[in-house]
């Protein structure tokens, strides 16, 4: 008798409990205490699959763009990677014995999300600026307050040269497509 079978991979971003679950996993495997103990850390994780998933949508239904028809077009890894970036990199500064503070939030935040989507020109806007978007609508519930962060937010002139530099180096990145 023959069997066979078939492994398949859902879309990530077709389910937002997924990537709650996805997330929490990468996170816990970096620093348990990352998700766990500080509400502030396991927010700044919500507000980021919470962006993925909105990015994503919008990817899809504003801008008709999926992996299929344009092959830049960000997927699953690209969201494994920002997470692992942001983990590692709030992980160290926890090392360091830093307190959290908006700032470094933003700064790492910012970090992560240039290095991970900066790939796509979506109609007049670059994809990480769209993603930046979303952090900074599901991050921050004040509207006063997100127009003060969007400010700190903003950057002037991506040193895109600084990022792949960064991305070389850093042992625990991806490979690097140029």
């Amino acid at each position: 008798m023959n069997r066979g079978f078939t492994l398949s991979v859902p879309e990530l971003h077709e389910n937002i409990d997924d990537m709650n679950e996805t997330c929490e996993q990468i996170v816990k495997s970096i620093n348990p205490y990352l998700w766990k103990e500080q509400e502030k850390y396991k927010q700044v994780f919500e507000s980021l699959y919470k962006s993925y998933y909105d990015y994503k949508k919008a990817l899809y239904e504003t801008y008709k763009l999926d992996e299929s028809k344009n092959p830049l077009c960000h997927g699953s890894r690209d969201f494994y990677f920002l997470i692992k970036n942001v983990a590692y990199s709030f992980d160290d500064l926890l090392k360091q014995k830093i307190e959290y503070s908006i700032e470094n939030e933003i700064k790492i935040i910012t970090n992560a999300i240039e290095r991970n989507f900066d790939a796509l020109n979506i109609g007049n806007i670059k994809s990480y600026k769209l993603f930046k978007t979303f952090y900074i609508k599901n991050r921050f519930e004040n509207e006063e307050h997100k127009e003060k962060e969007f400010d700190n937010f903003e950057d002037n002139e991506k040193d895109v040269i600084k990022n792949i530099i960064s991305n070389i180096k850093d042992k625990n990145s991806r490979n690097l497509y140029l």
